[in-house]
């Protein structure tokens, strides 16, 4: 669920028309206490970016 989360309020971010105009931000920042979040964080960004943002399946 928290993985979850995190998701559906990228989805908001990117939804079109978009809630808040992206010209009014320079950056997203997500906080999470959850450690499957937290912790993977920088060893998915490296490892989906190097396979097209595809999981394994």
């Amino acid at each position: 669920m928290e993985l979850k989360a995190v998701i559906e309020g990228l989805k908001l971010l990117l939804r079109k028309p978009p809630l808040v105009p992206p010209h009014l931000y320079r950056k997203v920042r997500i906080y999470a206490d959850a450690n499957y979040v937290v912790e993977n964080h920088d060893r998915a960004k490296f490892q989906w970016s190097q396979n097209k943002w595809r999981n394994r399946d």
